[in-house]
């Protein structure tokens, strides 16, 4: 089926639409086409508890897929499939990326236009059952918990139509996971996007 384009991967081009963001670098579209998706990057300050300064301790973690040129990796994906063919599918899916020394990663999440929630917080265990957790665990991970967020602010008020969150505005199945950032200590942000 050549015509077929399957609507949790796809394979074309992106064009960068992000402005001002952190995502910015990871938005770039080396060919410069219009053709593909079109993503516009979350804007999210980044997230650093009072008493503590900005101070990253650990590297940026990128979610791609193996045989894409686009960045990131559609959190509908990472909902729809199981670790061991995500770690087939995403580029290090298989990498246990935190070590073997257990911690719990705190998660922050703020969303433009939702002030008054002003940041949705979730912890992720660096070690499970099976060990230390890989990159694929970890993007399943997210994803569960964006898919929670998602369906909770649904019902919330939003003071920017723009990143409005619910069937007539930004919805689980068009967000895109780039990255995750240490803001410092064990603070952590997803670095998302979204299909416009």
């Amino acid at each position: 089926m050549s015509g077929h384009i399957n609507s949790l991967h796809y394979n074309g081009r992106a064009t960068a639409v992000a402005q001002s963001s952190a995502l910015s670098r990871a938005m770039v579209n080396s060919a410069g086409s219009s053709r593909g998706p079109r993503w516009k990057a979350v804007p999210q300050p980044p997230f650093v508890p009072k008493g503590l300064s900005v101070r990253a301790q650990c590297p940026r973690i990128a979610f791609n897929f193996i045989s894409s040129q686009i960045p990131g990796v559609r959190l509908a994906e990472l909902a729809a499939r199981s670790s061991h063919g995500l770690d087939q599918m995403i580029a290090g899916g298989a990498e246990r990326i935190f070590g073997t020394t257990p911690k719990q990663l705190c998660f922050n999440v703020m969303w433009p236009g939702y002030a008054h929630i002003q940041t949705w917080a979730f912890t992720i265990d660096t070690v499970s059952c099976r060990g230390p957790i890989t990159r694929s665990e970890l993007g399943m991970a997210l994803s569960q918990q964006f898919s929670r967020f998602i369906e909770f602010m649904k019902s919330q008020h939003c003071t920017n139509p723009e990143w409005m969150i619910g069937a007539t505005g930004i919805t689980f199945d068009r967000l895109v996971l780039l990255a995750v950032i240490n803001t410092c200590e064990d603070f952590w942000q997803a670095e998302v996007a979204y299909m416009c």
